[in-house]
């Protein structure tokens, strides 16, 4: 196994993907190298890349990789990659007056648009109207990804859409979209998924490989004491020049964002998510065991707060 696949988002936490391979972290584990497919369309499309073989493991959103291991036996988290909180924002088309917050969505029927059906998009709508004791559930708009979603937003296709705080600024002080609302989450945001198969046949690799990224991650983070440092000033140019954020808006996202040193998920993490996507009808079943989705290695007895 001379290279890792992995697969996911271009958004700014995926960088450490593309970093690791200037660092020695990855000698003497078996992987000479990682290479990051970026994917469009969402946790959905690279939970599809792992079946058909395109990647060895991908980043996914931590409530859709819990789902898809619920609904599928052959896939397993491999450990937490993003600690923290991801701040949903809630958006629709600058131009309407209907909806002016969260409560005014819920008092009638109203369409959303999602990249696929099970990425975060489609599932954190369905957490928020559950949440927000909805009496309709929205009806989705199939999107494929990002620039699909602002599209049928602004077209009225969908009413509103979901999608990373940050990720969508630009557009709202563009002033393309409105903010109405936001849904953080109450559980570490990223994780990492992958095939049993792989496990069986790589473990030692990937359990390697997937340290060396989180090493990179944090180091990428620096000091979470100190952001006064070269190394926080070297990340905020590169969130900047790859995303086209404000220089503050980066320094933002970098001060908020917590990267996993152990890759840890808690029991609790699991059982949250497994009873919010039971209680919003995305499973139909509760978690027997949270070793049937979390390869036991990584799973811990203590809380991590977001």
């Amino acid at each position: 196994m001379g290279y890792l696949t992995v697969g996911g988002v271009p958004e700014p936490f995926n960088l450490p993907l593309d970093l690791v391979n200037e660092k020695n972290y990855l000698r003497n584990g078996g992987i000479d190298k990682v290479l990051w497919r970026k994917v469009l369309e969402g946790t959905a499309a690279l939970i599809e890349g792992l079946h058909d073989g395109s990647f060895h493991v991908v980043t996914a959103l931590t409530e859709c990789a819990v789902a898809a291991a619920l609904k599928d036996s052959s896939l397993q988290i491999v450990g937490s990659y993003v600690d923290s909180s991801l701040n949903w924002a809630v958006i629709t088309s600058a131009q309407q007056e209907k909806f002016h917050n969260i409560t005014d969505l819920g008092s009638s029927p109203v369409r959303v648009g999602i990249s696929r059906y099970g990425s975060g998009s489609h599932l954190m709508p369905l957490i928020m109207a559950k949440q927000e004791s909805w009496r309709n559930l929205p009806e989705f708009v199939v999107c494929n990804n990002f620039a699909g979603l602002r599209q049928a937003v602004l077209s009225g296709t969908a009413d509103f859409s979901m999608w990373e705080w940050f990720m969508t600024k630009p557009y709202v002080e563009e002033g393309l979209l409105k903010f109405i609302g936001n849904v953080p989450t109450p559980w570490p945001s990223v994780c990492f998924l992958t095939k049993k198969n792989v496990i069986n046949n790589f473990k030692g690799e990937l359990f390697s490989a997937l340290c060396s990224i989180r090493e990179t991650a944090c180091e990428f983070r620096g000091n979470v004491s100190n952001v006064n440092t070269e190394q926080f000033a070297t990340s905020v140019d590169k969130i900047v020049s790859q995303f086209s954020f404000k220089p503050q808006d980066a320094k933002s996202w970098l001060e908020s964002v917590r990267f996993s040193r152990d890759g840890l998920v808690s029991v609790s993490t699991v059982q949250t998510i497994a009873q919010a996507l039971c209680e919003a009808g995305i499973v139909d079943r509760r978690i027997p065991d949270p070793s049937y989705v979390v390869y036991p290695t990584f799973l811990s007895s203590f809380d991590r707060h977001v």
